[in-house]
């Protein structure tokens, strides 16, 4: 289980308790309201950051879909973002 600290389109930066060595490939599912959508993807880089991993994973393509969830999922998590930094 991991913390999203930034999404995109294309991956993810993930913040967890246990390092995720590059290369790991991984199953992921990001929700939003009532929808799902599951990922696979590939951990590219692994940093140790006050006591957490900080890892960059790509997503593998993904279905027209699952795009769609994703993009919904990107914008409330920016939105969200952007709320936070400005208190």
């Amino acid at each position: 289980m991991g913390r999203t600290l930034d999404v995109s389109d294309h991956g993810l930066k993930l913040e967890t308790t246990h390092a995720l060595p590059p290369g790991v490939k991984l199953q992921l599912t990001i929700g939003l309201a009532n929808e799902l959508v599951d990922l696979t993807g590939k951990v590219v880089h692994c940093t140790l950051k006050r006591g957490r991993y900080v890892s960059g994973v790509t997503f593998d393509p993904i279905d027209k879909e699952s795009g769609r969830i994703l993009a919904l999922y990107v914008e409330a998590f920016n939105i969200r973002k952007k709320q936070m930094d400005s208190q």
